[in-house]
């Protein structure tokens, strides 16, 4: 081999090694990216699971929710009924009631009427009536 040779060998090979380290730092730089993306979507896959998983949980403190109020309007409807049949089988009395006080302020307006009317013919008739009473009570 002559020196020409050699020099050219020596230089392709030179070459050869720069190409063959450019290559590894591409594939390195690949790894790299690979990585990254692979991490990246590890970090996309946790964050749709947490994300789904707070929907889970979310559901299902709605669903909580839902029996809850179900379970307090059930209890208003029993009290809603119950109240309602003390108020109808008290619905009698209470009709006799009124017309008890209805009754009570007819007679009371009767006697007070009656009792003016008294008052009125004792101030009319004076003397006359204070003598009568007397002579009833049996007073002189």
């Amino acid at each position: 081999m002559n020196e020409d040779q050699s020099e050219r060998i020596i230089s392709q090979m030179a070459t050869f090694g720069a190409e063959l380290a450019g290559l590894r730092r591409d594939g390195e730089r690949r790894d790299e990216a690979f990585e990254q993306e692979r991490q990246e979507s590890r970090e996309s896959r946790r964050e749709l699971y947490d994300k789904v998983n707070g929907v889970a949980e979310d559901v299902a403190t709605l669903k909580g929710d839902v029996k809850v109020t179900a379970m307090v309007a059930a209890q208003a409807r029993d009290t809603v009924a119950t109240l309602k049949a003390a108020v109808e089988k008290a619905a009698p009395t209470i009709a006799d009631v009124e017309n008890a006080k209805k009754f009570g302020s007819v007679l009371l307006w009767f006697i007070g009427g009656g009792g003016l009317a008294a008052l009125a013919a004792a101030v009319a008739w004076g003397e006359a009536f204070k003598s009568w009473l007397a002579h009833w009570l049996g007073i002189k």
